[in-house]
């Protein structure tokens, strides 16, 4: 089982969470994330 990430974590000091896009396709917990070393970065999607 997956552990699923509160939005506002983050993960791998890195990216931090601003939604979570799906939890139930069977490839895993997919999230929409900010990463935090390149704010200017457009938002990543990140399984």
């Amino acid at each position: 089982m997956n552990k699923i990430f509160a939005i506002g974590a983050i993960i791998r000091d890195r990216y931090q969470i601003i939604d979570i896009l799906s939890t139930k396709t069977g490839f895993g917990i997919t999230y929409k994330v900010k990463d935090r070393n390149h704010p200017t970065q457009r938002i990543l999607v990140l399984k």
